[in-house]
């Protein structure tokens, strides 16, 4: 069959209508893959934060236990978005229960309790 006949223009490369087609079905790819990428970026750094929360309490609630009685040492927070709350509340026996709350967001938030009671005074007795 010669090359210049129309069916054998057919049979070699793409249509002029396909290639709109093929640019529109390969933007839409990559828009979903962007998509989806962005998602687990997110989903990512929530659990990191997670993490960081309870880091951050637990660092929080022991400092505050070291320090029994005195001004309580507060480990500094990442950054300004990250808020921490400190609840004491009274029990019996001269015992503190103290509550650290942390949280960056709704989603990420991180509580934990502690009950500290003073330690019993030494006895020594002489013989």
């Amino acid at each position: 069959m010669p090359i210049g006949s129309p069916k054998a223009s057919n049979q070699y490369g793409m249509l002029l209508l396909e290639l709109p087609f093929m640019l529109l079905i390969t933007a839409l790819m990559f828009k979903v893959l962007w998509c989806y990428h962005q998602q687990l970026q997110r989903q990512f750094l929530q659990i990191e934060w997670r993490q960081q929360a309870w880091q951050l309490v637990y660092y929080s609630l022991e400092a505050a236990g070291a320090q029994q009685g005195e001004a309580v040492h507060r480990p500094p927070l990442p950054s300004v978005a990250w808020k921490r709350r400190w609840h004491r509340s009274p029990l019996l026996a001269d015992c503190q229960r103290l509550t650290v709350t942390i949280s960056r967001s709704a989603a990420v938030q991180a509580q934990l309790s502690a009950v500290y009671c003073p330690a019993p005074p030494v006895v020594t007795t002489l013989y």
